[in-house]
């Protein structure tokens, strides 16, 4: 059989493997991503074509590999031609999903054939072969453990690949020595029974996908067409669903418009274990960002807001009051997101700065606020605040400060315990009182789209300061959500505390 002819889609390898069991021979399944081909994966082919006659080896499509900067090495149709090369292999096919689950069933393997890491379930963080080993026993097969020399791919491309600069090996050689990876993930694990209260503007994110049709004859500007159009729950309601994907208890508080309010919506998108409390402002709609984005590269090409940042009026602050009163106080952390469209207002920030345990603040610039929504203006005394390093200079009023004495002087303006700095591709840089300046790399190497990226490292790293977690180890989880977090478009689902932990134990490998 020639190379080409072994690669086949899941709907025409389900008959063509429904042919082979009618002359009585077994199929055997193997799934993975199988990046770094080496000897261990070899041996465990070889060992799982022993359990029977017809050999299929699925591969995770790139979309769903979560292994850290630069994964995969080998884009799938690569992965599919080198597995597929291999005689030993009968069939290869991609997986167009996170999970085999699906595939199983299509295919219906006599034998599933999963290495040693796999045979203690609890030890697979994912808990994915769970559901395959129920999609398994469904089609009446059976799961098989091979027991064969075992090498990591993630360990090996770490360490003597060219994926990872030298700063970021540097950089995750210490974390690796300073915290075992248990404890990183036992750390991520922690943060479930923590009670959040997230305060702030609940933005509806819409994205018009298009594509260009050339320049208008009769003005100089670029005509586009329509294609397909998506919707999600942006500003603090993304803040509040990441944070229910850690912790079990939380509390979301946010404002809409009287007109357009697009509540049933908000309601519709906050996850199951968010508690929703929604306050209506008199004479305003719901803010609603509009991304016109040319398909084909994810590049985006316009904008248009729906706002109206009036600040409310005294009966409705007085309600927000007495609510935060009535419950913030029984939170672990409080959590502002501040994205400057009128809503926090004086009196609701000094009631939520003297009933939090713990505050986190995060006060964003755009071009809506730009000048006016600084967090030196509203904000003193937080636990922690975030800001990007644009928006810390503006706080600052200083274009070109170091960043390490900026970080240290804006701590010490807000008199903040600590103070991160989120940097893009520069990574970030964190001032703790205690511990002084921690500075650390990017995680990210594959930028699908930087929105929210800010709010997942904003979301972690107050999460783990409210737990007391040493800042550089905050720093590095902040920096891997956000290698997550700009793989997704906008807000299109939040990184689950799964993916962090599966991620961290990769890259630290």
């Amino acid at each position: 059989m020639f190379t080409s002819d072994k690669v086949r889609s899941i709907e025409q390898l389900a008959i063509d493997l429904d042919k082979v069991r009618d002359t009585g021979k077994r199929v055997v399944q193997c799934h993975g991503v199988f990046d770094l081909l080496h000897p261990g994966h070899l041996r465990h082919f070889r060992a799982a074509k022993e359990q029977g006659d017809i050999l299929v080896v699925s591969l995770t499509k790139d979309a769903y590999v979560r292994k850290g900067p630069g994964r995969p090495v080998f884009m799938e149709d690569w992965r599919a031609e080198t597995i597929a090369a291999l005689d030993v292999v009968d069939y290869v096919c991609l997986v167009d999903a996170s999970t085999a689950v699906e595939c199983i069933r299509a295919l219906k393997p006599h034998v599933y054939a999963k290495g040693q890491d796999y045979v203690d379930p609890v030890l697979d963080l994912t808990g994915k072969i769970v559901d395959e080993a129920s999609a398994v026993r469904e089609v009446g097969g059976e799961i098989f453990f091979s027991d064969e020399i075992t090498f990591s791919s993630s360990n090996l491309l770490n360490r003597f690949s060219d994926l990872l600069s030298l700063e970021q090996k540097s950089y995750l050689h210490h974390i690796r020595e300073k915290y075992p990876i248990q404890d990183v993930i036992s750390t991520i694990k922690d943060l479930r029974k923590l009670r959040v209260m997230i305060i702030g503007d609940t933005i509806i994110d819409e994205y018009v996908y298009c594509e260009p049709l050339g320049q208008s004859l009769k003005s100089p500007l670029v005509v586009h067409r329509t294609i397909s159009e998506e919707r999600f729950g942006g500003g603090a309601l993304a803040v509040a669903n990441q944070v229910a994907q850690f912790c079990d208890d939380v509390h979301f508080v946010t404002v809409v418009g009287e007109h357009n309010s697009h509540d049933r919506y908000i309601q519709s998108r906050a996850l199951p274990n968010v508690s929703l409390k929604c306050f209506r402002r008199s004479g305003t709609s719901t803010v609603v960002k509009r991304r016109y984005v040319y398909e084909n590269v994810e590049q985006k090409v316009f904008e248009v807001c729906d706002i109206d940042d009036l600040e409310p009026d005294e009966e409705l602050v007085s309600e927000l009051v007495a609510y935060i009163e009535r419950y913030a106080s029984d939170c672990d952390l409080v959590m502002i997101s501040d994205y400057g469209h009128g809503v926090l207002t004086e009196p609701i920030i000094s009631e939520v700065r003297h009933r939090a345990k713990f505050l986190a603040v995060n006060a964003q610039t755009n071009s809506a606020n730009l000048g006016y929504n600084l967090i030196t203006k509203k904000y003193s005394s937080p636990n922690l605040a975030c800001v990007d390093e644009a928006e810390a200079r503006l706080a600052r009023g200083d274009k070109h400060e170091d960043i390490h004495l900026l970080s240290e002087a804006l701590a010490s303006k807000l008199d903040a315990d600590r103070l991160i700095i989120t940097r893009g591709k520069q990574g970030s840089v964190g001032f703790d009182y205690k511990e002084g300046v921690t500075q650390s790399p990017a995680l990210a190497s594959q930028v699908v789209d930087r929105v929210g990226a800010g709010d997942a490292y904003y979301v972690v790293a107050s999460l783990c300061s409210a737990l007391g977690v040493p800042l550089d180890l905050v720093s590095f989880l902040g920096n891997a959500i956000g290698g997550l977090a700009v793989q997704v478009v906008g807000n299109r689902e939040p990184i689950s505390s799964v993916y962090l932990q599966k991620y961290a134990v990769t890259i630290l490998k």
